[in-house]
Protein backbone atom coordinates (compact mmCIF):
# COMPACT_ATOMS: atom_id res chain seq x y z
CA UNK A 1 0.00 0.00 0.00
CA UNK A 2 1.41 3.50 -0.88
CA UNK A 3 0.27 6.87 0.78
CA UNK A 4 1.57 10.42 -0.20
CA UNK A 5 0.89 13.19 1.12
CA UNK A 6 2.08 16.41 -0.33
CA UNK A 7 3.22 19.57 2.25
CA UNK A 8 4.36 23.61 1.61
CA UNK A 9 7.04 24.41 3.80
CA UNK A 10 4.63 27.15 5.40
CA UNK A 11 1.54 24.29 5.64
CA UNK A 12 4.32 21.96 7.56
CA UNK A 13 4.85 24.31 10.62
CA UNK A 14 1.07 24.99 10.36
CA UNK A 15 0.52 21.18 11.02
CA UNK A 16 3.12 21.09 13.85
CA UNK A 17 1.42 24.16 15.67
CA UNK A 18 -2.32 22.88 14.97
CA UNK A 19 -1.04 19.83 16.37
CA UNK A 20 0.39 20.78 19.76
CA UNK A 21 -2.98 23.84 20.19
CA UNK A 22 -4.75 19.99 20.04
CA UNK A 23 -3.18 18.54 22.36
CA UNK A 24 -2.66 21.32 24.70
CA UNK A 25 -6.74 22.95 24.36
CA UNK A 26 -8.22 18.54 25.03
CA UNK A 27 -9.66 18.66 28.34
CA UNK A 28 -11.23 16.51 30.58
CA UNK A 29 -15.16 16.66 31.72
CA UNK A 30 -13.34 18.68 34.79
CA UNK A 31 -11.62 21.36 32.31
CA UNK A 32 -8.11 20.52 32.79
CA UNK A 33 -5.77 20.37 30.22
CA UNK A 34 -5.45 17.19 29.04
CA UNK A 35 -1.29 16.38 28.52
CA UNK A 36 -0.06 14.15 25.58
CA UNK A 37 2.19 13.02 23.91
CA UNK A 38 1.71 15.31 20.92
CA UNK A 39 3.33 18.41 23.05
CA UNK A 40 6.51 15.77 23.29
CA UNK A 41 5.97 14.94 19.55
CA UNK A 42 6.06 18.81 18.11
CA UNK A 43 9.14 19.72 20.52
CA UNK A 44 11.36 17.34 19.16
CA UNK A 45 10.26 18.43 15.87
CA UNK A 46 10.87 21.72 16.47
CA UNK A 47 14.63 21.16 17.90
CA UNK A 48 15.27 18.47 14.76
CA UNK A 49 14.48 21.58 12.54
CA UNK A 50 16.36 24.11 14.51
CA UNK A 51 19.19 21.81 14.55
CA UNK A 52 19.21 21.25 10.58
CA UNK A 53 22.51 21.40 9.00
CA UNK A 54 24.29 20.13 5.54
CA UNK A 55 25.87 17.12 7.06
CA UNK A 56 24.08 14.47 9.25
CA UNK A 57 24.47 10.35 10.05
CA UNK A 58 23.44 7.98 7.79
CA UNK A 59 22.81 4.03 8.65
CA UNK A 60 22.04 2.67 11.73
CA UNK A 61 21.31 5.84 13.61
CA UNK A 62 18.23 7.48 15.20
CA UNK A 63 15.34 5.97 13.75
CA UNK A 64 16.97 3.85 11.12
CA UNK A 65 18.44 1.64 14.63
CA UNK A 66 16.16 -0.88 14.17
CA UNK A 67 15.27 -1.22 10.45
CA UNK A 68 16.17 -3.86 8.02
CA UNK A 69 16.14 -3.20 4.63
CA UNK A 70 16.29 -6.53 1.97
CA UNK A 71 16.86 -8.76 4.94
CA UNK A 72 20.07 -6.93 5.77
CA UNK A 73 20.79 -3.92 7.98
CA UNK A 74 18.86 -0.87 6.80
CA UNK A 75 18.56 2.73 8.43
CA UNK A 76 18.72 6.00 7.47
CA UNK A 77 19.66 7.61 3.91
CA UNK A 78 19.87 10.37 1.47
CA UNK A 79 20.45 11.60 -2.08
CA UNK A 80 19.71 14.71 -4.04
CA UNK A 81 19.64 15.51 -7.82
CA UNK A 82 20.47 19.23 -9.03
CA UNK A 83 18.01 20.33 -12.37
CA UNK A 84 18.60 23.08 -14.46
CA UNK A 85 15.19 24.64 -16.07
CA UNK A 86 15.45 27.78 -17.98
CA UNK A 87 18.58 28.98 -16.57
CA UNK A 88 18.09 28.20 -12.88
CA UNK A 89 19.42 25.06 -11.20
CA UNK A 90 16.53 23.37 -8.53
CA UNK A 91 17.22 20.21 -6.33
CA UNK A 92 15.64 17.87 -5.38
CA UNK A 93 16.21 15.88 -2.27
CA UNK A 94 14.93 12.42 -0.39
CA UNK A 95 15.70 10.94 2.84
CA UNK A 96 14.10 7.23 3.16
CA UNK A 97 14.10 5.52 6.56
CA UNK A 98 14.82 1.65 4.83
CA UNK A 99 12.49 -0.84 6.38
CA UNK A 100 11.34 -3.26 3.32
CA UNK A 101 11.99 -5.29 0.78
CA UNK A 102 13.00 -8.97 0.61
CA UNK A 103 16.88 -10.46 0.41
CA UNK A 104 16.23 -12.43 -2.76
CA UNK A 105 15.29 -9.14 -4.65
CA UNK A 106 18.45 -7.08 -3.95
CA UNK A 107 19.67 -5.78 -7.00
CA UNK A 108 22.57 -3.06 -7.08
CA UNK A 109 23.37 -1.31 -10.42
CA UNK A 110 21.29 -4.15 -11.99
CA UNK A 111 23.75 -6.65 -10.46
CA UNK A 112 21.39 -9.54 -8.32
CA UNK A 113 23.26 -9.37 -5.25
CA UNK A 114 20.60 -10.49 -3.07
CA UNK A 115 20.72 -14.14 -4.90
CA UNK A 116 24.62 -13.80 -4.68
CA UNK A 117 24.60 -13.13 -0.74
CA UNK A 118 22.00 -16.11 -0.12
CA UNK A 119 24.38 -18.34 -2.41
CA UNK A 120 27.36 -17.78 -0.22
CA UNK A 121 25.55 -18.30 3.13
CA UNK A 122 24.42 -21.67 2.22
CA UNK A 123 23.00 -23.71 5.03
CA UNK A 124 22.39 -20.29 7.27
CA UNK A 125 18.94 -19.53 8.02
CA UNK A 126 16.95 -18.40 4.88
CA UNK A 127 16.12 -15.09 5.09
CA UNK A 128 12.40 -13.21 4.81
CA UNK A 129 11.17 -14.54 1.63
CA UNK A 130 8.54 -11.81 1.01
CA UNK A 131 8.70 -7.96 1.01
CA UNK A 132 7.52 -6.67 3.85
CA UNK A 133 7.83 -3.59 6.18
CA UNK A 134 7.32 0.18 5.67
CA UNK A 135 9.60 2.62 3.86
CA UNK A 136 9.74 6.33 4.93
CA UNK A 137 10.58 8.39 2.13
CA UNK A 138 10.66 12.42 2.23
CA UNK A 139 11.42 14.35 -0.66
CA UNK A 140 12.32 18.10 -0.18
CA UNK A 141 12.55 20.34 -3.41
CA UNK A 142 12.54 24.10 -4.40
CA UNK A 143 10.68 22.89 -7.70
CA UNK A 144 7.54 25.66 -8.16
CA UNK A 145 4.66 23.03 -8.35
CA UNK A 146 1.13 22.99 -8.09
CA UNK A 147 -0.27 20.29 -4.83
CA UNK A 148 -0.68 18.30 -8.11
CA UNK A 149 2.39 18.33 -10.28
CA UNK A 150 4.34 17.55 -7.00
CA UNK A 151 2.19 15.02 -6.19
CA UNK A 152 3.24 13.02 -9.28
CA UNK A 153 7.13 13.91 -8.61
CA UNK A 154 6.23 11.87 -5.28
CA UNK A 155 4.72 8.95 -6.94
CA UNK A 156 8.13 8.28 -8.60
CA UNK A 157 10.34 7.53 -5.57
CA UNK A 158 8.65 3.98 -6.12
CA UNK A 159 10.77 3.80 -9.42
CA UNK A 160 13.74 4.27 -7.41
CA UNK A 161 12.59 1.54 -5.14
CA UNK A 162 11.80 -0.92 -8.11
CA UNK A 163 15.56 -0.54 -9.00
CA UNK A 164 16.55 -1.92 -5.68
CA UNK A 165 14.21 -4.87 -5.97
CA UNK A 166 11.12 -3.80 -3.84
CA UNK A 167 7.72 -4.68 -5.55
CA UNK A 168 5.75 -3.21 -2.83
CA UNK A 169 4.56 -6.57 -1.19
CA UNK A 170 1.59 -7.63 0.43
CA UNK A 171 1.39 -6.03 4.01
CA UNK A 172 3.90 -3.23 3.07
CA UNK A 173 2.98 0.24 4.11
CA UNK A 174 5.51 2.36 1.88
CA UNK A 175 4.84 5.79 2.70
CA UNK A 176 5.91 8.78 0.77
CA UNK A 177 5.67 12.61 1.80
CA UNK A 178 7.13 15.80 0.10
CA UNK A 179 7.17 19.56 0.17
CA UNK A 180 8.71 22.30 -1.97
CA UNK A 181 9.73 25.79 -0.48
CA UNK A 182 8.49 27.86 -3.68
CA UNK A 183 5.18 29.46 -3.97
CA UNK A 184 5.19 30.92 -0.38
CA UNK A 185 1.58 32.56 0.46
CA UNK A 186 1.81 35.53 2.87
CA UNK A 187 -0.44 34.58 5.94
CA UNK A 188 -1.69 38.38 5.86
CA UNK A 189 -1.74 41.35 3.94
CA UNK A 190 -4.61 43.37 1.41
CA UNK A 191 -3.63 40.84 -1.03
CA UNK A 192 -6.52 38.68 -2.33
CA UNK A 193 -5.33 37.35 -5.43
CA UNK A 194 -1.28 35.61 -5.36
CA UNK A 195 0.44 34.87 -8.30
CA UNK A 196 2.54 31.72 -8.47
CA UNK A 197 4.65 29.96 -10.67
CA UNK A 198 4.32 25.76 -11.79
CA UNK A 199 6.49 23.96 -14.46
CA UNK A 200 4.63 22.89 -17.77
CA UNK A 201 3.68 19.58 -17.43
CA UNK A 202 6.24 18.32 -20.06
CA UNK A 203 9.28 20.22 -17.92
CA UNK A 204 8.08 17.55 -15.28
CA UNK A 205 10.28 14.62 -16.89
CA UNK A 206 13.55 16.06 -15.69
CA UNK A 207 11.80 15.96 -12.05
CA UNK A 208 10.89 12.46 -12.45
CA UNK A 209 13.77 11.32 -13.32
CA UNK A 210 15.64 13.01 -10.90
CA UNK A 211 13.29 11.45 -8.18
CA UNK A 212 13.98 8.12 -9.40
CA UNK A 213 17.35 8.42 -9.31
CA UNK A 214 17.77 10.04 -5.93
CA UNK A 215 15.07 7.55 -4.06
CA UNK A 216 17.48 4.59 -5.75
CA UNK A 217 20.54 6.22 -4.11
CA UNK A 218 18.86 6.94 -1.39
CA UNK A 219 17.89 3.48 -0.16
CA UNK A 220 21.30 2.30 -0.93
CA UNK A 221 23.33 4.96 1.02
CA UNK A 222 20.83 3.73 3.84
CA UNK A 223 22.41 0.25 3.55
CA UNK A 224 26.37 0.75 2.98
CA UNK A 225 26.09 3.15 6.23
CA UNK A 226 24.92 0.66 8.64
CA UNK A 227 27.20 -1.35 10.57
CA UNK A 228 25.94 -5.00 11.63
CA UNK A 229 23.79 -5.56 13.71
CA UNK A 230 22.40 -8.48 16.37
CA UNK A 231 18.89 -8.49 17.57
CA UNK A 232 18.02 -9.32 21.01
CA UNK A 233 16.92 -12.57 20.15
CA UNK A 234 20.27 -13.67 18.55
CA UNK A 235 19.56 -13.07 14.62
CA UNK A 236 22.47 -11.36 13.19
CA UNK A 237 21.62 -8.26 10.46
CA UNK A 238 24.47 -7.70 8.26
CA UNK A 239 25.95 -4.94 6.29
CA UNK A 240 26.00 -4.90 2.79
CA UNK A 241 29.22 -3.35 2.69
CA UNK A 242 30.52 -7.09 3.44
CA UNK A 243 29.48 -8.55 -0.01
CA UNK A 244 30.62 -5.17 -2.38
Amino acid sequence: MLHWITLTADMLTEVIDRAELEAITAADTKGTVVPGIIQDVTAAVREAIAGACRDFDEGDVGAGAGTVCHGLKGGIGSASRQIEIAGKTYTLGVLVQSNHGCLEELTVCNRRLGEEIIAKRNARPAPEPNDRGSIMMVTATDLPVSDRQLRRIIKRCSVGLARCGSYFGHGSGDVMIGFTTANRMPAGGMHRVIPQQVLTEHTLELAFRAIAEATQEAVLNSLCCADAVTAEDGRVFESISQYL
